[in-house]
This record gives C-alpha cells, sequence and structure tokens, in this order.
C-alpha cells in the first residue's frame, strides 16, 4: 500500500504550542475581571491617552472582556486541531497488512482471489508466480521482477524430488498446473526476490498477496539465508516443492515439505514421505474433515471484516 507523504511535524509542533499557550495566558490573566480591567486600561493607555467619557469606556471594557474571554476556546480548539491533525497525519503513514492483498484507500473495498484451481485462476485472468508458487491476481503480479528472475539462472525443475525424473521445462513449469521441485539455489534466490518484490509491493505497485505479506514466510527465508551448511548445488535430498494453489495451508504445507526433504536420511522413497507427511500435517490442521478450501474461506471471511481492500 502507497505511504502517503508526511506533513512537516514542526509545523504541528508549533500550532499546538502556540494554541496551548495562549489557552493559558488568557485563562490565568484575561478572564478575571480584576486583571480583565487592568488589561484594558494597559491598551487603552497605549492607544489613546485621552481621557475617555465613563459610559464609553464601561462599553469598551465590556466588549474587550468578551473578546479576550473567546480566547480561550479559540486557542484551545486550536491546540486540540493541531494534536488530532498529526495524530491522522502519523497513523495514515503506517501500512495497514492483510492476509490477501490490499490496496490503495482511493479504490473501493473489495477482496479477489483465484479460486483453488489453476482452471478457475485462468478464468479469473490471474497468473502464476513461479517466484511465490501461487497464482496471482493483475494486481499482485509483478512483470518486470517476475522477468528478471527468470533471467537471473537457468533454472531447472524436476517432477520428483530427485534426478531420476526428466526436467521440465520453464513453459510447462510457467503454466502453474504441475507440482515441481527445484534445487536449494532456486529457493535461496527465491527469498532475496521475494524480499524485493515486498518492498516493490508496498512502494510501487500498492498491492501485496498473502504469501508475501506472512511473517512467517519472511522467518522462513531467514533461516533458509542462514542455513551455511546445505550446497547450493543439485540432491535429492534438498528439494523442496512448489505449489500451484494459493492459500494459508498450502503455504505452510510448502514449508513443512521443505523441511523433510532436506533430512539426508531420506533415500528413493522420498516422494511417499512426503505425501504421507503432508497428510498428517492436513488431518492435524483441519481437525474433523474440514477442507481446505473452507480454511481459506474463513481467512477471506476474516479479513473482510478489516477495513482495506484485499486480493
Amino acid at each position: 500500500m502507497p505511504v502517503r507523504p508526511r506533513e512537516p511535524r514542526w509545523v504541528f509542533y508549533v500550532i499546538t504550542a502556540t494554541g496551548l499557550a495562549a489557552a493559558a495566558l488568557t485563562y490565568t490573566g484575561f478572564c478575571f475581571p480584576t486583571k480583565a480591567v487592568n488589561t484594558m486600561h494597559l491598551l487603552k493607555s497605549v492607544l489613546d491617552e485621552r481621557p475617555r467619557p465613563r459610559d464609553q469606556n464601561k462599553a469598551l471594557s465590556r466588549v474587550y472582556f468578551v473578546v479576550l474571554c473567546l480566547l480561550p476556546a479559540f486557542a484551545t480548539s486550536l491546540a486540540l486541531w493541531g494534536v488530532l491533525h498529526a495524530w491522522r497525519n502519523e497513523l495514515s503513514s503506517i501500512p495497514y497488512h492483510h492476509q490477501r492483498c490490499q490496496g490503495s484507500s482511493t479504490k473501493p473495498h473489495r477482496l479477489t482471489a483465484c479460486g483453488s484451481t489453476p482452471a478457475d485462476a485462468e478464468a479469473r485472468g490471474c497468473r502464476f508466480d513461479i517466484l511465490s508458487f501461487a497464482w496471482q491476481t493483475p494486481e499482485c503480479y509483478d512483470d518486470e521482477l517476475m522477468e528478471e528472475f527468470i533471467r537471473y539462472d537457468k533454472w531447472q525443475f524436476y517432477a520428483q524430488p530427485n534426478r531420476t525424473d526428466v526436467v521440465v521445462d520453464l513453459a510447462t513449469a510457467l503454466r502453474g498446473k504441475r507440482t515441481l521441485y527445484v534445487d536449494w539455489k532456486y529457493h535461496v534466490t527465491h527469498c532475496t526476490f521475494m524480499w524485493r518484490q515486498m518492498h516493490r509491493a508496498y512502494a510501487l505497485r500498492g498491492y501485496i498477496d498473502s504469501h508475501l505479506d506472512s511473517y512467517e514466510h519472511t522467518l522462513h527465508c531467514q533461516r533458509v539465508l542462514m542455513d551455511t551448511e546445505t550446497p547450493l548445488g543439485m540432491n535429492s535430498a534438498i528439494l523442496f516443492k512448489v505449489h500451484t494453489e494459493a492459500g494459508p495451508a498450502e503455504e505452510v504445507a510448502l514449508e513443512i515439505q521443505a523441511v523433510l526433504v532436506q533430512d539426508k536420511n531420506i533415500g528413493s522413497d522420498t516422494p511417499t514421505k512426503v505425501a504421507a507427511f503432508a497428510a498428517d500435517w492436513r488431518n492435524r490442521l483441519m481437525g474433523s474433515n474440514v477442507a481446505i478450501s473452507n480454511i481459506i474461506q474463513a481467512d477471506i471471511e476474516a479479513a473482510e471484516q478489516r477495513e482495506g481492500e484485499v486480493c
């Protein structure tokens, strides 16, 4: 979400200080009859030292007294306006996070999603983001960064977490219709590009997807980058699964399966163990036969209760 430039803070500080000072002076010195009369005499002596008729002098004192007693209300209002305006301006500079995709407040609040299958995503105009392993709405898809990531290296994709399978070409991977595996270097590079994508989402695009906006994913990438023991080269035990559908459950499953296949003791039966582990995790997450789509729907409904635009 774009951050609106804040007005200089010193402007509000000056307004607030002036208003408070004026209020204090008027309350303590101007709204008491004796002090008001003395003040009026002082002002009149400066403006005109000639004697005035008693009745005219009396009427003038009353006018000045009323005006000076209204000053506290004006000064207090001015000070209060300065404080509230500065507070509102401070709050407006803080991005409000959502689990899906958020945009500028000038656009109508709405939820957008790509559905639960690649066919649904294509029908809704979504594109497969090979960086986040998910279908993205046009608002959340970063063409420029995606092209840079694809050109960064000659990425190779596999249908199984070992090197016995035929390499899947990039065009097939970009269709987002198959479960694929990649090497550890891809994983590390993915994390660095995702952080860039997050900054670009807030500063340039104004939209951010749930995978990118997830703090858990940031922690996951931190662990990946701090792992200096895992080699960057291809190895059947250090491949992780790429999902073609977006959603909180799948995203967590991605990380769990990534940790699982890093285990050096896993052999040729890795695909079977990955599937069994993922199924067990999903069952524990969902409880009593609750569909993953229901979890995602509950997540969307929770987001709808907050202000903002999410996709």
